[in-house]
């Protein structure tokens, strides 16, 4: 795992729950102060809940805009 975060390339971490694969990439990603996320894929996930969305903001003085509020995806180091 160390490997791959250091060479820029990406990981596969497999094994039984329970071996720590998760800890791992928490404490990498604080030992090296990266910016983490991590998705449960579920049969109801959206692709909205990964990239993010867009929502309709009112100002104080009443005009209206679209803020794009980013998904778990927009970090450095991601677990999914």
């Amino acid at each position: 795992a160390l490997t791959a975060l250091l060479c820029g390339g990406h990981g596969l971490l497999i094994g039984l729950p329970g071996l720590g694969k998760t800890r791992l990439v928490e404490t990498l990603s604080t030992v090296m102060g990266l910016h983490g996320n991590r998705v449960q894929f579920t049969p109801d996930l959206m692709p909205a809940d990964i990239l993010g969305s867009e929502v309709l903001d009112t100002a104080p003085d009443g005009s209206r805009a679209f803020r794009f509020i980013e998904g778990p995806i927009f970090c450095q180091l991601l677990m999914a």
